[in-house]
């Protein structure tokens, strides 16, 4: 992902060009079209083809070179969850098709893991952070522009992922946003007069991405250099505090610490029940000399809720059909020679798989791995239950070559990072 359409995917010239006489032409990601009408049958097609083009090539790599680790990313059963929540036949058929390709691989290594970042599940009902900050009276407004519905990557990600097919697609977007911004049809006052004649739910569930691309987002959107405090975005699903309001550290934490309890007090009105169910410092998750550029709170919602970044009369308001996005636990599987077998393993975390792995491979952990090594996964009888965890001092030098990169492509790969969310 992130490698633009036609451009060089590959390391190793000598392999990219067997892979291309061997398996064809390799399929890095799917086309923005494709994407967007998945659910037909030839953008179906096309997805498969991108399975099995992957698979094979995995075979060839593992038949052909000798390797210590092999990792592969199908990334086919997060398309479809996506895209396809609607239609649960689809993803089971995408799912088993990887099982089929599992069993296969499986036999080429002594040791499998699937793993994943996250799951999936439906949420039926967002929570308007910015809203309740505003309510606070910790956030200010100001008028949007025309471009301000763009913030969140919406750019970034079109181009660079989709070449020159999402270039055009964004302009198109863009434009359609201006004009509807000129003309005044915002999302809200569209959704608006779509409530009073009984419409809204039947267009938002027909036409869901149609309407959140075309519509400009509001013609009010968040002032941050006035503000005290506001959602970082909806994907970190964080909130940044502005320093500037601050006289010194105590203020500053005493102000968190009334915040946090206020967020963890939120109910949802027609339950009851708290829409949040932790509210994380930054320092209690991450460490380090940067911490202090990362936002200031992390949200940990209750089950079935999203954040929305927009506002609205409703804090807490229902989608008209329920939203499919990432869950926060995902899946561990073993399976192999040094595999305990018929165990679950519980209290597992997504940064203990490297320092695990490594452990498995025989290679020293370096000490300021945040992860521990998981040894209830290995069988009794293997050298990696029986050996204790080596640690090694972390090295200045990763023994990586250096790449010079032009300033712009430096601004290029931060606006990737951006796009996804990673930076500012």
């Amino acid at each position: 992902m992130m490698t633009p359409p036609g451009q060089v995917w590959c390391s190793n010239d000598k392999v990219m060009e067997e892979i291309k006489q061997i398996i064809g032409n390799y399929i890095v990601d799917l086309d923005i079209v494709t994407i967007n009408s998945l659910g037909k049958k030839s953008s179906m097609a096309k997805l498969y083809d991108m399975m099995d083009k992957r698979f094979r090539t995995v075979m060839y790599l593992m038949q052909h070179y000798p390797f210590d680790l092999f990792v592969c990313v199908f990334k086919s059963t997060d398309i479809v969850a996506h895209k396809l929540w609607h239609k649960k036949e689809e993803i089971l058929k995408t799912y088993q098709i990887i099982d089929t390709y599992l069993e296969k691989l499986t036999n080429n290594c002594n040791n499998t893991f699937i793993i994943s970042d996250h799951g999936f599940g439906s949420f039926s009902k967002g929570i308007r952070i910015n809203q309740y900050l505003f309510t606070l009276g910790l956030l200010k407004k100001r008028q949007a522009t025309s471009d301000d519905g763009f913030t969140h990557g919406f750019t970034t990600i079109q181009k660079l992922r989709f070449g020159s097919n999402g270039d055009m697609g964004f302009r198109t977007v863009q434009s359609a946003n201006r004009l509807f911004f000129r003309l005044g049809l915002t999302r809200d006052r569209v959704a608006y007069a779509l409530k009073k004649i009984g419409a809204y739910e039947w267009v938002m569930t027909k036409f869901p991405k149609l309407f959140k691309r075309m519509l400009p987002s509001s013609r009010i959107t968040v002032d941050r250099s006035e503000s005290k405090a506001f959602l970082h975005s909806t994907r970190t699903r964080s909130i940044v505090i502005n320093k500037k309001f601050f006289n010194n550290i105590s203020d500053y934490k005493n102000f968190l610490n009334d915040l946090r309890n206020k967020l963890l007090n939120l109910r949802d009105p027609e339950t009851g029940s708290k829409v949040i169910s932790n509210v994380f410092m930054r320092e209690e998750i991450y460490s380090g000399k940067y911490v202090d550029r990362l936002p200031d709170l992390y949200l940990e919602l209750a089950d079935g809720y999203l954040i929305r970044g927009d506002f609205g009369e409703l804090l807490v308001d229902s989608f008209p059909a329920p939203r499919p996005d990432h869950c926060a636990n995902g899946i561990l599987i073993g399976y192999g020679a040094d595999i305990t077998k018929a165990k679950q393993i519980y209290g597992s975390s997504i940064i203990d798989l490297a320092p695990t792995f490594l452990h498995l491979l025989g290679v020293a952990v370096p000490e300021d791995f945040d992860g521990r090594v998981l040894h209830e996964v290995f069988s009794k009888d293997s050298e990696a239950f029986r050996q204790g965890v080596r640690y090694s001092h972390p090295s200045e030098k990763t023994g990586v070559e250096e790449v010079n990169m032009s300033l712009q492509q430096e601004n290029e790969l931060k606006d990737a990072l951006r796009g996804l969310g990673y930076i500012e």
